[in-house]
């Protein structure tokens, strides 16, 4: 499939073979999604978010997050749909998108979403801890970050900190999965607390 292939020509450094080949995915998702919105929105969506994933592969922020925009607007339209189905995807779009928010300078926009993504997760996580813990400790990790991009450095400890305690369970039980997001929030911790 031209999903995989795009994901291992990433994965092997060709990251321009990469986006052509995602755009080349996008593409089609889109016209079957034209055609049949209720059987494929969910692919293009999830398509539009690797997209992103690809653009900033490149440094193509601004194509990123217009990539993300669109696949947040599908997913919040499969959520209203089938919530309890697409709350978990809705969650991985409002953390990338906050990502890339970021990384274009609307902090202020990236910080709201990664709340909302925050919010979804915790209560994903309190339903589901063995299936959401690892993706509410990245949200809470990501939350730091946008409370730090915009100067909040004192309420940017404790999500860091909450994010190291759930990546240090997570990791006791399964290293070779959780020690580099482990690794990575103790990273983040450190400089928290200079």
């Amino acid at each position: 499939s031209l999903s995989g292939l795009a994901y291992h020509q990433k994965q092997v450094g060709k990251r321009e073979e990469a986006l052509s080949t995602r755009r080349e995915s996008v593409a089609i998702y889109r016209k079957l999604a034209k055609s049949e919105p209720e059987s494929f929105n969910p692919s293009l969506a999830l398509e539009l978010h690797n997209l992103s994933v690809n653009f900033n592969f490149v440094g193509k922020r601004q194509d990123a997050l217009v990539a993300s925009e669109e696949a947040l607007a599908i997913r919040r339209k499969l959520v209203e749909r089938d919530p309890d189905n697409y709350y978990p995807s809705l969650a991985e779009s409002l953390n990338g998108i906050s990502c890339d928010l970021s990384a274009v300078g609307r902090r202020g926009d990236a910080l709201t979403t990664i709340q909302e993504a925050v919010d979804i997760r915790r209560k994903l996580a309190e339903s589901d801890r063995k299936k959401y813990a690892g993706d509410f400790a990245e949200s809470l990790h990501n939350l730091s970050d946008r409370l730090a991009d915009v100067g909040k450095w004192k309420e940017a400890l404790g999500p860091i900190q909450d994010a190291v305690a759930i990546y240090r369970d997570l990791a006791s039980k399964s290293p070779e999965a959780f020690n580099a997001d482990l690794a990575m929030s103790l990273h983040n911790l450190n400089n928290r607390l200079r």
